[in-house]
């Protein structure tokens, strides 16, 4: 898919989670889920696949945004992409640097959230990311709708060249 979308300059946004190691779980895995006897989802459930992604983009020369990051591992792996020149982005959810896992407590359910919440260490890493990519690239709502309407805009072209009407 990012090499397809190389070819004409589109951006892949994916949310990195390796659903082999995520599927069972609902909360992040770890001492709070152990103590509550829910099944957890471990970090490495997005470290792996932030990782095989930013391999894929070195590879393919495809533009990459991760979304919804909340660990500290995941965090570092785009920061060492972005040090390598390799064309990638990221965010994080609200929740991911508001709550930690301790936010689950006795089985409150509005602490379910996906991805989940992490421990303190990585709420933290996602708070110094977070701060670090507002004060160096600023993205907003406007700049993710602008790269849908250049999509959009493409595809049209591609699929008026190939004879469909859309």
């Amino acid at each position: 898919v990012l090499s397809y979308a190389s070819a004409f300059g589109l951006l892949i946004c994916h949310y990195p989670e390796e659903p082999a190691l995520a599927s069972s779980g609902v909360m992040n895995a770890g001492e709070v889920a152990m103590r509550l006897g829910l099944p957890g989802i471990p970090t490495q459930a997005e470290t792996i696949m932030v990782e095989r992604d930013l391999r894929l983009v070195e590879m393919t020369g495809g533009r990459y945004h991760a979304a919804c990051l909340s660990t500290a591992q995941a965090i570092e792996a785009m920061a060492r992409g972005k040090a390598q020149g390799l064309p990638v982005s990221a965010a994080a959810a609200v929740h991911s640097f508001a709550m930690n896992e301790v936010a689950v407590g006795e089985y409150r359910t509005f602490a379910k959230t996906a991805p989940p919440l992490r421990a303190e260490a990585d709420r933290q890493a996602v708070v110094a990311a977070v701060e670090g990519w507002w004060s160096k690239y600023r993205v907003t709502l406007r700049d993710i709708e602008g790269e849908r309407d250049n999509a959009k805009a493409k595809l049209d072209g591609f699929l008026k060249e190939l004879g469909y009407a859309r």
